[in-house]
């Protein structure tokens, strides 16, 4: 799925990407590695030991409305690439050079 409206935030060093319209209530899930390196996603505050960089919304039919990125830097953009990649969503190409590009103008 492509996204359909991608916010940048430059000062807040944010990015939202958004697959569709929400139906029903969204849920907030936390995104990380486990300790094989594999992409997952829980519920807000049910892993202590890690500072959430990627935030994924759900709606109420389990469909991934869209996904926020807090931060900028090579890990946390790949870790939204992998989580697009494993759930079926076209990640944007090269997200980390636009940004670099919009700091630049």
């Amino acid at each position: 799925m492509k996204p359909i409206n991608i916010s940048v935030d430059l000062q807040a060093n944010a990015v939202y990407v958004r697959y569709r319209n929400p139906v029903g209530i969204i849920e907030q899930l936390d995104v990380a590695r486990d300790a094989n390196g594999a992409v997952r996603w829980f519920t807000v505050g049910e892993d202590e030991d890690h500072d959430p960089h990627v935030v994924v919304d759900v709606d109420g039919t389990g469909e991934v409305v869209g996904v926020e990125i807090l931060g900028f830097d090579a890990e946390t953009m790949r870790l939204a690439h992998d989580l697009c990649t494993a759930r079926g969503l076209s990640a944007p190409a090269d997200l980390g050079g636009a940004i670099a590009a919009l700091r630049a103008a």
